[in-house]
């Protein structure tokens, strides 16, 4: 795990929890994803879901990260993409809501969280959408996740596709397509490029 944040002593408890200690082959890095300090040709398998679109530039990151992936490994992405009706609304309040202090947006998102859970068990019950109808601890993470968080950029998977391809992935497939964003999964070339 590579995290700038304290997340990753999230991340040692949810280990701790689960698991009665750390694996070996787990590792947690408090660094800066665009100037990760790992060895180049370290992971086989790099996996990212809803993480570079946080970063102040998301595809400076994705580029940062490919060094540290070996030829032949696989580099899943999961980023947000834009809705017409639903991002300028999003990206309107998050004008006001990024500049709230932390402990206070913390204690708005847990209360936030409760019509969100309401609008989710609504949606489902009109048929309009399927909502998985989060509990409260997972909505207040979705609230703070989308309002909270200082950078929130939006992609599609094109422009994600050319920057794969631009860092030698050979084989390029979109997955996890949904409403608010899509993932991308990439297997690097297991010969050089010309």
């Amino acid at each position: 795990a590579l995290d700038l944040s304290t997340g990753l002593e999230k991340g040692y408890a949810f280990i701790n929890v689960y698991a009665n200690g750390k694996p070996e082959n787990v590792h947690f890095v408090q660094a800066d994803l665009q100037n990760p300090p790992l060895a180049p040709d370290l992971f086989d398998i790099i996996h990212s879901a809803g993480v570079l679109h946080h970063t102040p530039n998301t595809e400076k990151t994705f580029r940062a990260l490919c060094p540290l992936l070996k030829k032949g490994g696989t580099f899943y992405v999961w980023l947000y993409k834009y809705e017409k009706l639903v991002t300028p609304i999003v990206d309107s309040m998050r004008i006001a809501t990024t500049r709230i202090p932390a402990p206070i947006f913390a204690a708005l998102a847990e209360i936030a969280s409760l019509p969100f859970i309401a609008f989710c068990w609504t949606v489902n019950k009109l048929r309009i959408r399927q909502y998985e109808t989060p509990n409260q601890h997972e909505a207040a993470i979705a609230v703070h996740d989308i309002f909270g968080a200082p950078y929130a950029h939006y992609h599609d998977f094109n422009e994600v596709a050319d920057w794969y391809t631009s860092e030698g992935f050979d084989e390029i497939w979109e997955c996890n397509d949904g409403r608010r964003g899509f993932g991308v999964c990439g297997r690097m070339s297991t010969t050089e490029s010309t």
